[in-house]
């Protein structure tokens, strides 16, 4: 008896989940269509501002780990020197020589972050939710913290579900 009433709730728990990671979705969705049409002048011009003061590609593209580990493309405007992981790794210190002068000014403003709303339109990422990691990391924490990965990536799915039932 106990475990039929214990397995309707958990069912009930479950469904009432998926409809509010749906909602998120169709959320998601949404917003960054909205951003992209209403921002794509201001990206335009910010695209022809990254060609026009450094050579190379107008995207950075990275792989990320997101939610559930799902491994992705993220993509932002290009903010530093081509080739620049190759140069001196994937993160980058105060007065970095790889960075272009645009590209100091977008990382400043957050403006470089933007084509985000690809990956987010894309359902790679969520407007809200954890942060991608560069593998590198995500590996090396998974190795210091072992004992309590389990329990991250518990939290990882069970936080937006968390948040709206409470």
């Amino acid at each position: 008896m106990v475990d039929e009433k214990a397995e309707i709730v958990g069912s009930n728990v479950l469904l009432h989940s998926q409809c509010l990671l749906s909602i998120k979705r169709l959320i998601d969705i949404i917003i960054s269509s909205v951003v992209l049409f209403c921002m794509s002048p201001f990206l335009l011009l910010i695209g022809l501002l990254v060609k026009f003061f450094s050579s190379g590609p107008v995207f950075y593209s990275g792989i990320r780990s997101g939610f559930g580990g799902k491994t992705f493309k993220i993509y932002k405007f290009r903010s530093m020197v081509e080739n620049a992981e190759a140069l001196g790794g994937p993160t980058t210190g105060s007065n970095d020589q790889r960075v272009t002068k645009i590209g100091a000014l977008l990382r400043k403003t957050k403006l470089d972050e933007l084509p985000q709303f690809i990956n987010v339109l894309l359902g790679d990422m969520s407007i809200v939710g954890p942060r991608p990691e560069v593998l590198e990391y995500t590996s090396q924490f998974y190795r210091l913290f072992q004992d309590t990965a389990n329990s991250i990536a518990i939290e990882q799915y069970l936080l937006p579900q968390s948040c709206w039932l409470q």
